[in-house]
């Protein structure tokens, strides 16, 4: 994509190992930030920060 745009996202929560079948990293989220994800269009200096908490 040109020219080139930031984008964010922090999932913030806990995570376990996962062994069987195959190794896997499971992770538990209680709250998701992003930025630049849902907004393609828009303007670097334009774009808003989307957080929701989850559970």
């Amino acid at each position: 994509m040109a020219p080139w745009r930031v984008r964010c996202v922090e999932i913030r929560g806990t995570a376990e190992s996962v062994d069987a079948p195959t190794p896997v990293i499971r992770i538990h989220a209680r709250r998701v930030i992003s930025f630049g994800i849902d907004e393609p269009d828009t303007e670097a200096h334009d774009l808003t920060v989307s957080a929701r908490t989850v559970g």
